[in-house]
This record gives structure tokens, sequence and C-alpha cells, in this order.
């Protein structure tokens, strides 16, 4: 049993109370779920009773037996019961729900660990003993300070920087290593391999990978930086002798034949071990060739007509040498021993089909060779016990550096779960204080989008008249669900979490030694108990009244609910001037309550050390704001079928102020809306087009309207690439050009090549009237590259289309060119949502010859740069044509013999039948064969170096006589 503070039972009227007040009675002095403990004082309270009825113990008229009931409780540790637990969820089990296992919701292998904060770390652990630790940890919190801040101290050293490829490496050795204790237990009894395991994984291969794993450990647990001082890692050196560990390992490895254990399904021992047991083993493994012999010898002896029926002879362990017959149809022996030497064959058993019988044969085998196989098995016995022997000497020194390994492995786990939900080191002290900056539930804050920390600061009862805590209880309100119950379950679980030596979810923490925490807070009824919710809400009540200290933390959460609400308004108020009445014993309080009642003719509010806290309920106005963003944006679409909307539509479509519109449609409607920005964009996309609507997004000029484009493009997934093509801006106008070539009007409509002409000064250029230039012509310059991007959520095909369009004015205003640089995007996206993006030019420049020979300038390259990737296009298919035409050629020559062949059998000429054979014709063609592999393989060089030399002459004789190349091919 487990607490503290000593209670003398009341003598008057006990014995007039009914069974349930005595229940309740009595556990307000002791823990009633501590069940063993109970049982052993009921034991000794029997016992002490049956020997005062016997007169064993004398009576004292003015003193009973039985005085004090006191609770017990080991100094190093809190006390913290079953209660607290559950209703904090350090604990929680929950039915497996492999329909393979069955069974209640307990600690057995019926369940399995549900949503709790030991549930939080037990999968960070890697070995049985350290989740054993772990959880013997988790039920017995500290109090003993130098412990928890060498638990703290070891956990901040494993998170230094510097240290986390060791704690990776520390990690994934802990993995590896197993609890040894069931092994050296089976070792023990004697057995090979635990039950349900190979036989080459049992015992033997547990103990030996144990043994090397634990000296690999050894050498990472080296690797930490600024470890020496710590406690664990000093037990883990300390505890792992290298020469018994290198001993047991080398032992095992060097007796036990694991290949073989595998292949026999037995425990096997290597070779030269012993001699006499190798000599055995060879014995027995000649015994096949040597049986094979004896029914040779035996089919001697035997009648010609037996010795089908005799198929030979076998060995088994423990029942000797037989010979095997076949049986006839009616199920008997085939033949049993007739016309031979040996008449007297016994048959000792019949199976598959075959009778194995004794002769005399088989008897002066078995007199000689004994039974091979048991005394193998009995040797490897013996050497097996040996060997058992040598390892159990060490089993002392195995054990505890597993507990070790379990000890560093549970400081290992409480370090990379403080690493991985983001929690700090608490500063322990002996002051009984509680302050904790920014402090969150471990549980709640992964199961909620968003989590607000709170701070608390709590002092409990001082010896110290001088020094007033400022507050002792704290008083939570406020609406339901708004987290009253997980302020105070937070605060707890971090005072909690710190005695354990682990680091809390808070920024800041200061938490004073607490001897106990004692929560009224959840109350479980059972059938088994003849106890109402009210009365375990009563006993839980007086439980904390009579135990509670000035280090205390005590939790009351909505007490007095079980009742009227006038009655449990006054329990509450009578509940909290206990508390805030105590003085110097005074503990630390949170109590969450909506008896607004006991608030009323300011009763509590005069009291010292008690505060009040209410729970504010934030709204989330951003939702709210979203909707009536969303209603604001609905009202810009307008009716496209209205005849106004269409005329103002159009117009606002042809204006050079236009960015972008959207027009949601279908056979029956269309809406339209125009210049929407980058927010607006965002919340139109939440919104999926109804059923039956396609929704057209068109977007011109996008390197202006960059967070509108990228808005689009993260929400359907855009490549960082094709973000930054569509949002690049477009090409400005340069400053002053020098031409490089001379300008000609006729380079409009030709688009010739550049060519290495004196550059003339803008002066001397000759004027061009551009009004000559027709469209068509432009359009035959025209090249359009493409480019396709998809994703799972879009396809998008780009077109940069570089072409010179005379501009469109007003009356009287003069064309121009404009830039060749023209981008053009159309996406069609999942969501029934269709993309078209437009690069607008630059504005029009004015009518300067710069300005016009630069773009011709740049034409030209083009044409230029198309035409020598077409000439490099047709060379190369040239020359594919070139090597198969001249492959064709030389399989020609290969095949010249077969057409030879093929003519001769298919015309016979009478005169040459006598001298024309087809032994000569084979010869002829073996000749003519081997004069085209020579051709084929010795004169190819001589045939490419020919070509080489023509194609050269043909290129000199092409120049000398045409001075200028043909023109390109029209686009």
């Amino acid at each position: 049993m487990v607490t503290t503070t000593a209670n003398r039972l009341p003598n008057d009227g006990a014995e007039n109370e009914n069974q349930n007040i005595k229940v309740m009675r009595l556990g307000s002095f002791v823990d009633l779920d501590c069940i063993i403990s109970i049982g052993c004082a009921g034991a000794i309270l029997g016992e002490v009773l049956r020997m005062r009825s016997a007169q064993q113990i004398p009576e004292v008229p003015e003193r009973a037996p039985i005085a004090v009931l006191q609770m017990f409780v080991l100094s190093d540790f809190m006390l913290i019961t079953k209660d607290t637990l559950s209703s904090l969820q350090v604990f929680q089990s929950e039915i497996h729900p492999s329909t393979l296992v069955s069974g209640a919701a307990t600690s057995g292998s019926g369940s399995k660990e549900s949503l709790s904060v030991y549930g939080l770390f037990r999968p960070l652990a890697g070995t049985p003993q350290g989740r054993t630790k772990l959880q013997q940890i988790f039920v017995r919190p500290l109090v003993s300070l130098q412990i928890i801040n060498e638990r703290h101290r070891t956990i901040e050293v494993l998170l230094r920087a510097d240290n986390t490829e060791a704690l990776e490496n520390l990690s994934r050795a802990l993995q590896e290593i197993k609890d040894v204790r069931k092994p050296l237990e089976q070792l023990q009894k004697g057995a090979d391999a635990q039950t349900g395991t190979a036989i080459d994984r049992g015992v033997w291969w547990s103990l030996a990978r144990f043994s090397v794993r634990l000296l690999r450990l050894r050498d990472i647990v080296f690797e930490l930086q600024h470890a020496d001082n710590l406690t664990a890692v000093k037990k883990v050196i300390d505890t792992i002798p290298v020469g018994v560990m290198k001993d047991v390992g080398a032992r095992i490895e060097s007796i036990i034949d694991f290949d073989e254990a595998k292949a026999s399904s037995r425990i096997a021992v290597k070779p030269n071990v012993s001699r006499e047991l190798d000599d055995l083993k060879r014995k027995y493994h000649a015994l096949d060739s040597f049986l094979n012999e004896v029914r040779s010898s035996m089919y001697q002896t035997l009648p010609d007509w037996a010795c089908p029926h005799v198929t030979g002879c076998v060995f088994w362990p423990q029942l000797g040498f037989f010979t095997i017959v076949s049986l006839s149809p009616n199920g008997a022996p085939a033949y049993k021993g007739q016309g031979s030497d040996d008449e007297d064959w016994e048959v000792v058993f019949i199976t598959g089909g075959n009778a194995y019988c004794k002769n005399c044969r088989m008897v002066e085998l078995d007199a000689q060779w004994g039974d091979p196989y048991s005394d193998i098995v009995d040797l490897e016995i013996q050497i097996l016990h040996a060997l058992s022997c040598d390892v159990l000497q060490h089993s002392l020194a195995l054990s505890r550096a597993a507990d070790a390994c379990g000890d560093l492995d549970c400081l290992v786990a409480l370090a990379r779960g403080a690493q991985k939900y983001g929690w700090t080191a608490p500063t322990m002290t002996e002051e009984n204080i509680i302050a904790i900056k920014g402090g969150r539930h471990p549980l709640q804050e992964l199961a909620v989008p968003s989590f607000i920390a709170n701070d608390c600061s709590l002092e409990g009862g001082s010896i110290d008249s001088v020094h007033h805590p400022e507050t002792t209880a704290l008083i939570v309100t406020g609406p339901n669900h708004s987290g009253k119950s997980v302020y105070i379950k937070q605060v707890a679980l971090i005072v909690y979490l710190a005695h354990l030596g682990s680091f809390v979810p808070a920024d800041l923490a200061t938490i004073g030694i607490t001897d106990q925490i004692l929560t009224r807070i959840s109350t479980k009824e059972s059938v088994s108990q003849n106890e109402s919710a009210f009365g375990i809400d009563l006993r839980q009540a007086a439980f904390l009244v009579r135990h509670s200290t000035r280090r205390s933390l005590v939790l009351i959460d909505e007490f007095g609910k079980g009742t009227s609400a006038d009655d449990g308004a006054g329990l509450m108020a009578g509940l909290i001037d206990h508390f805030t009445t105590l003085g110097p014993e005074a503990p630390r309080t949170l109590i969450a309550t909506h008896c607004h009642e006991i608030f009323e003719g300011d009763y509590l509010l005069e009291r010292p050390g008690l505060s009040l806290a209410h729970m504010n309920v934030r709204l989330d106005l951003a939702a709210a704001m979203e909707d009536q963003v969303v209603f604001l944006l609905r009202s810009r679409f307008r009716d496209l079928d209205a005849r106004d909307v269409y005329d103002e539509a159009v117009r606002e479509a042809q204006s050079d102020n236009a960015r972008n519109f959207v027009v949601e449609f279908n056979f029956q409607e269309a809406h339209v809306a125009f210049d929407l920005n980058a927010d607006e964009f965002g919340i139109l996309l939440d919104q999926k087009p109804p059923e039956g609507i396609v929704r057209w997004i068109n977007i011109w000029s996008p390197s202006t309207q960059r967070p509108s484009v990228e808005r689009i493009g993260t929400h359907y997934g855009f490549s960082h690439r094709l973000q930054a093509l569509m949002t690049s801006p477009a090409k400005r106008s340069p400053g002053k050009f020098r031409p490089a070539q001379t300008f000609d009007p006729s380079d409009i409509e030709v688009g010739l090549a550049p060519s290495e002409t004196k550059a003339l000064s803008p002066s001397e250029v000759p004027p061009q009237a551009l009004e000559d230039v027709e469209v068509y012509q432009l359009v035959k310059e025209t090249m359009n590259y493409t480019s396709i991007d998809y994703g799972r959520q879009f396809l998008c095909i780009g077109a940069n289309w570089l072409h010179r369009r005379p501009a469109v004015g007003k009356p009287g205003h003069k064309k121009t060119l404009l830039p060749p640089k023209h981008w053009s995007w159309l996406t069609l996206c999942s969501d029934s949502v269709v993309l078209s993006l437009h690069e607008a030019p630059p504005y029009e420049q004015p009518d300067s010859t710069e300005w016009v020979l630069k773009y011709l300038d740049e034409l030209n390259a083009l044409s230029s740069t198309y035409f020598n990737l077409t000439a490099q296009k047709d060379s190369q298919a040239t020359a594919r044509l070139s090597r198969s035409a001249t492959l064709l050629a030389k399989l020609s020559v290969f095949f010249l013999p077969i057409s030879f062949m093929t003519s001769y059998f298919s015309v016979e000429i009478p005169d040459l039948v006598e001298h024309y054979t087809p032994k000569m014709y084979w010869i002829c063609f073996a000749v003519i064969a081997g004069i085209s592999f020579l051709s084929l393989f010795f004169f190819s060089r001589l045939l490419e170096l020919l070509i080489d030399v023509l194609e050269g002459w043909s290129d000199s004789v092409w120049k000398r006589f045409f001075d200028k190349r043909d023109e390109r091919d029209d686009h």
C-alpha cells in the first residue's frame, strides 16, 4: 500500500455503520485499488484477531488491539494512485484489434497500449528490458532531486548537436539487443529453443548474438561526447565485461554449428571439437554406402525370384538395422526368407507399403555397429552440457549487462521522445512552487490542429511565517469545451513528467519537489462495487482531504455534479474552504468548476492564496471572414447572357488595362468576372465549380500578376520551372543599336541569313517603306516552340511564338514591328478548370531605323539557326542512309554464294552433271563465302577511305562551280 499519513479509526458508532459506509470510510484511509496490499493487510489483521480469540494476546480493556491504520510509501518515490494514473491518461490499454487475440483490456496479451503518455515513449524503446524499465519509471515517479537531475542531465547530453549521429547509432544498436534472461532460464532448464522459435534461432543463437551486439553497443557508448560522468553510461561500460563477453561468444561460435542445426532441426556440434564425435559422425555418414554393399551381398544368398521383393537395407535410430521387403497384394510381406540360408525373418513393423524385417545379418549389424546416431546425440549432449555450465557461470554478469542496457535504453527513449515532440528540460528545486511558461498538454496537442499554450504559477504552504504565498489554490471557470480540464491535467502531467526525470512540454518550467499527486477528476463505476457514482466522488474527495500535504498537488474537476445543483455547489464550496484555510499546510490546488453560485456573496474572493481564472473562447473569425469574402466574390460574377454585360465584357477585354477574367459556363448559362487579385483567386480555387460547370481563367501579362500565378500554380502543383517561365518579365526595348549587317527591304520577305558584309552606319541605310509589309509575309517567318508539362492535377501546353506582326493602331498610325517573344499557355485541370495565360508584348516602339534593324537582324539570326539545324538533321539522315546502303551492299556480296547454290538447284545443266558435282559446288561455295568474309572484315576500311575521297572531290567541284548555296525551304 502506498501513501502517507496515519489515521486513527473512530470508536463511536463504527459498529452501527453498514457495509457500504465502512468501505467508504476505509477508502478515505487507504487506496482501495491496491488489491494485493489490502489482501496482505487483511491476512495480518485476520491472524491478529485469531490469536486474540485464542487468548494468545492479552486483552487491554482501555486500548483496542488495532489503534492506527497507516499507509506506507518509500522515501524516494512519489505517491501516485491508480485513479491519478487513469485520470491523467498516463496508462490506457485497449483490446487488441487482432481477431486472433482475445481477452480483457488489461496489461495481458489481449490488449495493447492506446493513446497515453506512456504510449508516446514505448515505441521508442528498442529492448524488451528497456520497455519494462520504462514502465517501472512511469509507475514510480521520484522525489529524489539527485536522481531526477541525473536523468535530466543524461537526456540533455544525448540531445546535444554533436551527439546526433551517436544517438542514432545507439538507438539502432539497442534495437538489436534482446533480453538475455529468458535464454538463460531456458538454458538452466536444458531446453535448446524457446517455444515457437526455430531451432537455429534458439538459446545458443540468442546468447551468441547478445554477446557480440553488447560489445558493439559498448563501443558506440564511447562515441558519446561529454558523457564521461553520466551514471547510465558508466553503468553500461562497467557492467559489460569485455573478456567475459568475448569468451562466451567465442565459445558458442566455436562449438555450435548453426548451419547444420538449421538443416537437421537440432543443435549440432562443429567438427574438430571432439575426435570421438567426429569418428562417430564419419561412421554414421558412411552407413549408406555400407548398406548398399550389404544389400548386394544379400542378393547372392537369395533366390532369384526373391530379389525383386527385397528392396534394400536401412538403419533406424534406436531400432537398428532392417531389411526392407515389399508387400504382396494381400498386405503380407512378399518374402520371409524362403530358400535362403536364414529362413527365420521376423517382421518388426509395416509402414509405407514395405515390411521391415530382422534376420541374422541385421542382428549381426546391430551387434557390430550398435546405435551410432544415439551415440552422436549422447556425446553432443555431454558437450553442450559442459558448454552450458561454462556459460551459466557468467549468468549474473550477462543479466547485469542486460539490465544496464535496459536502463540506458529507457533514457534514450525519453531523449528521443523529447526530441520528437519538442520538449524542454525543467528546473527542479526544493522550493514548494510550480512555475510554468507556455505549458502544453502532451496528448491534446497531438490530437488537435492547433493548441494554445498556457502558463501556471502556484506555491504551496510554507512553515516560514514571513513568506505568504500569492497563489496556493487556483479556481478555473469557463464554458463547456473551453479547456478547463485540459489545463489542470497538463499542469499535473508536467509536474509528473518532471519527477520521472523526463523533459516536459513547456517553454520554461520550474517544478518544486512534489510528494504526491491527488485527483478527483474521473469516476469509474463497476457492478462489482456496491457504490454509486456520487459515493465514489465523496470517497475520492475524502482521500484528498486526509492525505494532502503542503507539498502535494491536488486536482479537483467538477466535484459535486453527482447530486443536486445546490448541494453540489455547497460541497464544492466546503472543499475549497478546507484547502484555503490550511495555512502553512495548504497544498497546491487546481480546481475546475461550473458552480458559479459559490462566488456569489463574495464568500471566497477574500481568501488568502486563492486566485480565480477564466478560460476565454477565441472565435475563429477567419472562417466567417472567408465565407463573407466568398459571398462578395460571387457577387462580382455577372450574367454574360445579358446584352449590356456582354458589351461591357467585350470592351473590358479589348482594353489595354485588362488583367484577367474568369468565365463559368455550361450549355445554359455563363457568368464572367474581371480583374481578380491573388487572394480572390485563392478563395475561388478553394471553391470547386458546381457540377456540370466549366471554369475558364484567362490571365494577360502573367509577369505583372506574379502572386496570382503563383497562387494558381501552388494549388495545382506546377513545377518551379513552369512558374518561373510564366512569371518571367517580357523583353524590354534596347537602347542604341548598331547593326552588324546591311539592311535590305527584301530581307523582311525572304529572311536571308546574314552575310559577311561591311556594316553601314544608320545614315547609309536606305529607307524602307514599312507600309509595304504584309501580314502573310510575316506569317512565313513564324516559328513555334512548344513545351508540355503535366502533373497529377494538370496538363499544360505552352507555345512560344516568334513572329513579326504589324501593330494595328488608329487611322493614320504607322505600323511598327513588335518584339519576337510571345508565350502562351493552355492548361487543363482535373476539377473542370481551364487556364489560359498570354504574355502580352511590350509597348510599341517608335518608327526608328535602329529598332527595325535590331529585330531584322534577330530575325535573320533565327532564320540562320533554323537553317543550320535543318541542314544538320538532313546531313545526319543522309549519313544514316549511306551507312544503310553500304551495309546492304556488303550483305549482297556475302549472299552471292547462296544465289549460286539456288541457281544450281533450280536449273540443272546436263553437260555439267558429271563434272560439276554437289561436292564441287560446296567447295566453291566455301571459297566464295571465305572471300566474302575477307571483303567484309579486311577491306571495309579501304572502302570507307575511298568513299571519303570521293565525297571530298565532289565537295571541291561543287564549291568551284557554284558560288552560293541554295535558298532554304520556306516554312
